[in-house]
């Protein structure tokens, strides 16, 4: 039987020490990858989840709009004729002597429907069931309002000057000329119309003179 000598025993030590510290090494990274992977398909979990939530959202606001409407438009008695008016962001119901029946808002707010006949049902849907009308600087406060006749401006193709596209009404189509006649049937005022009597009043918007980047325009702006 042959001895071990101690250079060769402190070698089979230094081997094993290599041996254990290797595997410890890859079990390291096997772990360090594993959790990584985990972590990775966490985020993307919780990605597809917050995204999922969102079109969700989206939905319930076009459902919310198509049935809002759908009440517009609904004729709630066969021999009782009501006509409905739309406008950007809400809709109205009218009977057949052009008194206010109900209003129906596409848009978040704490009373989305208003079923109150005549001109004080109208005010309501207009300013709201507290009354309080919309703020003169309804404009500069962009987490609450939108301007949907908010217009763009592009330059012309020539270079001679610049274009202005409104998305739903053009105020320069009602003018006070003489020689360039507005388009008939259309007017806006400045400020809101007040309500009042028997029949519906008109729609109430509220347009003003604005001075942007590039030159002045007019905005109008239909609650």
């Amino acid at each position: 039987m042959r001895l071990l000598t101690f250079k060769h025993a402190v070698g089979r030590k230094g081997m094993a020490l290599i041996t254990v510290v290797s595997v410890l090494a890859l079990a390291t990274i096997l772990l360090l990858a594993l959790f990584s992977n985990a972590d990775n398909e966490f985020k993307s979990t919780q990605g597809y989840a917050a995204g999922q939530t969102a079109r969700q959202f989206g939905d319930m606001s076009v459902n919310v709009v198509m049935g809002q409407l759908q009440k517009a438009a609904r004729q709630e008695s066969p021999t009782v004729r009501m006509f409905h008016v739309t406008q950007p962001g809400g809709a109205r119901k009218y009977n057949a002597n052009g008194q206010f029946a109900a209003g129906y808002k596409l848009f978040s707010d704490a009373e989305m429907e208003v079923i109150q006949a005549g001109a004080a049902g109208e005010k309501r849907f207009v300013a709201g069931k507290d009354g309080v009308p919309l703020p003169t600087d309804w404009n500069g406060q962009p987490n609450r309002f939108v301007d949907l006749n908010d217009p763009v401006v592009r330059s012309k193709a020539n270079g001679s000057g610049l274009d202005v596209f409104f998305p739903v009404v053009d105020p320069r189509s009602f003018t006070t000329s003489t020689t360039n006649p507005s388009i008939e049937g259309f007017s806006y005022s400045s400020q809101f119309p007040t309500v009042g009597g028997t029949g519906g009043g008109a729609l109430a918007a509220l347009c003003f003179q604005v001075v942007p980047r590039h030159q002045r325009r007019s905005e109008c702006r239909c609650p």
